[in-house]
């Protein structure tokens, strides 16, 4: 067994300040979170958080971020780690 990892949970906030509220006073802050979340790989969400996010933008939700052939990301986050 290796050495004790700590685990991030990841809530909806941070998600959805990364895709929809570009003048958030934590806009500049949530990506480079996600990013470090990525790279340390001890990151997570759960389904409950993931069912939010998607209520959540289904309100006014541009196209193009629907399209995952021009992932941001958040769904570049969600798809690696589904």
């Amino acid at each position: 067994m290796g050495p004790k990892e700590d685990l991030v949970l990841v809530d909806t906030n941070v998600f959805v300040i990364d895709l929809r509220y570009k003048r958030d006073a934590y806009y500049k802050v949530s990506p480079a979170f996600l990013d470090h979340m990525v790279e340390k790989r001890n990151g997570f969400t759960t389904i409950v958080n993931l069912l939010e996010l998607c209520g959540i933008l289904s309100f006014d939700l541009a196209v193009q971020l629907l399209n995952c052939s021009n992932p941001t990301r958040t769904t570049t986050i969600v798809n690696k780690y589904s």
